[in-house]
């Protein structure tokens, strides 16, 4: 039987091996219960995205078709490089397996070959849950299980997010980008309110507690990161509305700046100078534009089948950094991309072997253009030591 944790430092040092896993692990497969409800996919949902903010892999594994309702979530997915299979046979490669909001065993998703791989524990299993029945049962090791009494499943990972967030050392040493962005939010949100029933379902005071002060911080965070051109939104069913609009901004975004990628040898790349980025910045903000532009250099490195580059410059109101990301294929892994790093002598960066990120000062690049070409060749250059084309 599932139980509470014990004591908050219990809980703790749980959350703290989870973010370790998140940045040590590199390819995380998500499955929450059969026909899952809005806590089930709202949590996977929000946990690929927390793999994200790493740089990592990420794919949810669903028995079948969602509710219409839910296809938001699913968009979110879409626009942030989150795959979505219906079968274990379909993920060639994963080395961490997370379920989310499953009582037991008996409740996964029915994709044949999920359980067994659970039972087997060759590759690590991270659990997220709230539920404590007594007929409830363990999928990992007790030292990942996130199990607790919650409103939510979405509020465990809501709770992981947090914590992220005061590790400022851990983040800027790892160049992770911001973490609360709005489409965590509506993920943390959705499973909150779906789950409760708008809190119409909650069972005591410390539930009640939780309930209203989650959807007021996270309803305070969604509004922030929604309110543009006069709108202001009174609640949060004012604000789910709105938000599945929006994504088909980040579609359009997204269409714009894949428009723009290039291609040499084994690099596909994209080079937003500050007149394109600012342009971009001022008709999508800056969540969704962070957002598309992680998501192409996903998409240009499996296009290319080696490595993608995403190089941008500017903001509205100018910048002294010229950003740049990195990304391998997932087919491809004869190089390690910290490299970059030291082959340019880049001091301002970090990230994995299968992804990096850096920055550089506007005042060391006499020309951005030629400074990209440098990089593309430099990054030709690695693969093709590696791996002759």
């Amino acid at each position: 039987m599932k139980e509470p944790m014990a004591t908050i430092a219990e809980r703790n040092r749980i959350v703290d091996r989870i973010i370790a896993a998140l940045d040590e692990r590199l390819s995380f497969l998500i499955v929450g219960h059969t026909a899952p409800d809005e806590d089930c996919l709202s949590s996977m949902v929000g946990f690929a995205l927390l793999a994200k903010k790493f740089a990592k892999s990420a794919t949810l594994l669903l028995e079948g078709p969602v509710h219409d309702n839910f296809e938001y979530l699913l968009r979110i997915c879409k626009y942030n490089a989150i795959d979505v299979a219906y079968a274990l046979s379909d993920i060639p490669d994963y080395d961490t397996i997370v379920v989310c909001d499953t009582a037991k065993p008996d409740l996964l998703a029915r994709c044949d070959g999920i359980r067994e791989a659970i039972e087997a524990q060759e590759e690590l299993v991270i659990e997220v849950d709230h539920h404590l029945e007594s007929d409830s049962r363990y999928h990992a090791d007790r030292a990942y299980a996130l199990v607790d009494r919650a409103t939510s499943s979405s509020e465990l990972v809501g709770i992981i997010a947090y914590k992220l967030t005061h590790k400022h050392a851990f983040i800027d040493e790892r160049q992770l980008p911001e973490i609360f962005t709005r489409n965590l939010v509506l993920s943390i949100l959705t499973g909150i309110v779906g789950d409760t029933q708008m809190g119409k379902f909650l069972q005591d005071r410390k539930e009640r507690r939780m309930y209203h002060a989650f959807t007021e911080v996270f309803g305070s965070l969604l509004n922030e990161k929604t309110t543009r051109r006069g709108h202001n939104y009174a609640s949060v069913e004012q604000l789910f509305g709105e938000l599945q609009k929006l994504s088909k901004r980040e579609e359009e975004c997204f269409d714009a700046i894949f428009a723009m990628r290039r291609k040499k040898d084994a690099v596909g790349y994209v080079y937003l100078d500050g007149e394109n980025y600012a342009r971009l910045f001022t008709e999508y903000g800056d969540d969704a534009l962070s957002t598309v532009l992680r998501t192409v250099a996903d998409t240009l490195a499996e296009e290319s089948g080696f490595v993608s580059l995403v190089v941008f410059s500017g903001r509205p109101k100018g910048s002294e950094l010229v950003q740049c990301r990195a990304r391998r294929s997932k087919r491809y892994k004869d190089i390690d991309l910290r490299d970059v790093l030291s082959r340019f002598g880049i001091e301002n960066g970090g990230g994995h072997q299968g992804a990096v990120g850096f920055r550089v000062p506007i005042a060391q690049i006499e020309d951005t253009e030629e400074f990209v070409d440098e990089l593309v060749d430099g990054i030709n250059s690695m693969v093709a030591e590696a791996t002759p084309l």
